[in-house]
């Protein structure tokens, strides 16, 4: 079941890659809760399969990096995030 009230209400595709919080965060270098923090936000958009297995469409997260990294260079990036030394977020 994917939740039609997301910001994410595309269909899924055959050739969708999916992550896990915990894969998103694991990528980036930061915490699965800064992850959960984004989504809250509304900055990456959830599919939900059911009430507990929420994923993350690979080229979701690869667009909320982009557009991150985009705001650090213009000093936009809100207090909350922002990029470490390593090239990941840090809450």
């Amino acid at each position: 079941m994917v939740d039609m009230n997301s910001k994410t209400a595309d269909p899924i595709c055959s050739n969708d890659v999916f992550e896990s919080r915990q894969d998103v965060a694991m990528r980036i270098g930061c915490h699965p809760k800064t992850v959960q923090r984004a989504e809250q936000r509304g900055e990456l958009a959830p599919v939900k399969f059911n009430t507990r297995l929420v994923r993350y469409r690979r080229s979701d997260v690869d667009a909320w990096i982009a557009k991150a990294c985009v705001a650090t260079a213009n000093n936009t990036l809100c207090a909350s995030r922002s990029l470490s030394k390593t090239g990941g977020f840090k809450a």
